[in-house]
């Protein structure tokens, strides 16, 4: 099967790529492609893919003819939030993506023309979905939830490595959307208390900042660091709604992760016995030396959160829910068959400290 998706930018880029590296583990062609880089009917012309996963704020002449042009072509677009709890956000202050008349008007007209797309989708638990994405269902399509996940490939398990080694260990960059969360518990840990290593491609104004980090080496970092903190941006905290991957990632990497409780996490994710949760800086500190005191507490959360992921939140998965929605249900049993496979085989070899 051949899979066109557009290109997304920040974290969606990395999204991005850990569909293809499921479709492709699944003998799936699929080609990212970059519109300010190759023209659109170019794109579609060369490869007359069978699935299309498009943007709404995206979705130009250009892509509708395409799609208009291939009556059996399937599609799926990410959009913005339109729904109930959108209407109480103040989007001054949370820059949160939204759904503007642009976007509705261009997939209400291609549902109208093409009874495409399949389906719209965002990042979001589908508990979420009714609150943020109801609006969809308006203009006849139909709305659900897709979460941020892990990549099994980017993010396997990882080595104990000595360079490191640490007490806390992060990868992000410093911008000022999330300057208010990271300044309250990363830069709390940056004292000669404990050892910090801060990787990312923003520069840090502390000392525990070492540089860029490869991407192959991030697990390396998740499951060598005692703990692996996680923080969350404005509009997850106020609102509760958002789960960034940074979580899936620490956890299939072997990694242990205590994070802000935001309301999806601990509802929809991972209970306190995988991923240590704290609301303030007393909590935080608690857990920060309650576990760097003695790591080997923390070996029984990995392991858990081990189990968890590989079991429910790889993009293996994510690719099921996908395949379902286009109503590719042969498809579907293929990728929900793989993702059995790869936790069988995961936990099977698992490295001799992390069993239980």
């Amino acid at each position: 099967m051949k899979i066109l998706a557009i290109r997304g930018l920040g974290a969606m880029a990395y999204e991005r790529l850990g569909w293809a590296n499921a479709f492709k583990s699944l003998g799936h062609e699929i080609f990212i492609y970059d519109p300010e880089k190759i023209a659109t009917f170019d794109v579609f012309t060369g490869m007359e893919p069978d699935v299309y996963i498009g943007n709404a704020w995206e979705l130009t002449r250009a892509v509708h003819k395409c799609i208009k042009a291939r009556p059996n072509l399937k599609s799926l677009f990410i959009v913005g939030d339109w729904g109930p709890l959108t209407d109480t956000i103040d989007l001054e202050k949370y820059p949160i993506l939204t759904a503007n008349e642009q976007q509705k008007d261009a997939i209400g007209k291609l549902k109208e023309e093409t009874d495409q797309p399949n389906g719209v989708f965002v990042h979001y638990h589908q508990n979420w979905i009714d609150r943020t994405l109801s609006g969809w269902k308006t203009i006849g399509v139909h709305p659900f939830g897709l979460p941020h996940a892990t990549d099994i490939y980017d993010y396997a398990v990882g080595e104990i490595i000595p360079r490191y080694q640490c007490d806390i260990g992060f990868v992000g960059g410093f911008w000022p959307y999330k300057a208010g969360p990271l300044r309250k518990y990363i830069w709390k840990v940056c004292t000669p208390e404990f050892k910090t290593k801060i990787y990312g491609n923003n520069k840090w104004s502390v000392s525990q900042y070492c540089g860029t980090i490869a991407q192959e080496n991030i697990r390396h970092l998740y499951r060598t660091a005692t703990i692996c903190p996680n923080v969350f941006e404005p509009h997850s905290l106020e609102f509760g709604f958002d789960v960034t991957q940074r979580v899936f990632q620490t956890l299939s990497s072997g990694g242990f992760c205590i994070s802000e409780a935001v309301q999806s996490l601990t509802e929809d994710f991972f209970g306190e016995d995988t991923v240590p949760t704290f609301n303030d800086e007393e909590s935080y500190m608690d857990l920060i030396r309650k576990f760097t005191n003695d790591r080997e507490l923390t070996t029984p959360y990995i392991h858990n959160g081990l189990h968890e992921v590989y079991k429910h939140h790889t993009y293996h998965h994510r690719v099921v829910t996908m395949f379902e929605k286009l109503g590719l249900t042969a498809e579907a049993a293929v990728a929900q068959s793989a993702a059995e496979v790869h936790y069988d085989r995961i936990i099977y070899n698992l490295p001799k400290e992390l069993k239980c």
